[in-house]
């Protein structure tokens, strides 16, 4: 795991991009390099190339909930960094 992704904490937001939209739910993001596969569990329909923001919810293992501007809700994403 590279230091940018170690280095995360609990409740830290961050940016990232929408690299690639699979089938069923699942997304790959970019983060700074890193190429993380997520299964979106948001309503939300993604496109590449869209920057989506995410909070560390867990750092062992890894969880991230993706944030969506308007919405009080949002549910946690899984993370598989093993792209």
């Amino acid at each position: 795991m590279k230091p940018h992704i170690r280095s995360l904490k609990t409740g830290v937001q961050v940016w990232a991009l929408v690299e690639e939209c699979l089938e069923g739910n699942e997304v790959v993001i970019n983060y700074n390099g890193d190429l993380i596969r997520v299964v979106n569990e948001s309503s939300k329909i993604f496109r590449v190339g869209e920057r989506v923001q995410l909070r560390v919810m867990a750092v062992q293992p890894l969880e991230f909930k993706i944030l969506t501007l308007g919405s009080r809700f949002v549910r946690p994403i899984s993370i598989d960094l093993n792209v």
